[in-house]
């Protein structure tokens, strides 16, 4: 599904969630960072996408045996490193996971 020149995720992405909570750490966390940016290009409504995608992030991180500390995000900062991951620039969204994704 697309709009204009945005190309929305495909359904198939989904299968890989027990995947990727096997995955080596620096693996998960790069997993991690693209299944964000791609749920997040998903905006599946009008308010609250992305408390939606907090809760659904911490609960996958938690199965997968990990913790993510939220407490220094910045909201504003998440929405301008998800902007630039869709722009294809990843680095900032990638190193927040790595920094945050911690063990439990």
């Amino acid at each position: 599904m697309s709009k204009t020149a945005t190309v929305f995720t495909a359904p198939e992405r989904i299968k890989k969630l027990d995947y990727i909570t096997k995955l080596p750490r620096n693996e998960f966390v790069a997993e991690i960072s693209d299944l964000y940016h791609s749920l997040n290009m998903l905006y599946t409504f009008r308010e609250g996408n992305g408390r939606t995608e907090r809760v659904f992030f911490v609960m996958l991180i938690r199965n997968a045996g990990y913790d993510i500390d939220y407490s220094t995000l910045n909201s504003d900062l998440l929405m301008i490193w998800s902007i630039q991951a869709a722009g294809g620039v990843t680095d900032t969204l990638v190193k927040f996971f790595e920094e945050n994704i911690i063990s439990r």
